[in-house]
């Protein structure tokens, strides 16, 4: 998955499987899915705290991180 910024140009690849996700900055190979938006709407959306984000290709990536990722505070 590559998540990418439409306001600063940054952008991160997410390998997510089993184990730990592991993210390499930048595009390091061709995405399944792409999640963009502004900084502050990646961020948000991310965090489960919008859901502001645009995706193309697998769509169904968006609502899995919704299901399965959750950040939360220790």
């Amino acid at each position: 998955m590559l998540v990418r910024t439409d306001d600063t140009g940054h952008a991160w690849t997410l390998r997510i499987s089993h184990g730990p996700t592991v993210t390499t900055p930048g595009e390091t190979e061709r995405p399944e899915a792409v999640f963009s938006g502004t900084a502050v709407q990646l961020y948000l959306s991310l965090w489960n705290r919008a859901d502001e984000i645009t995706s193309n290709g697998r769509s169904d990536l968006v609502d899995q991180w919704r299901r399965q990722i959750r950040i939360r505070w220790s």
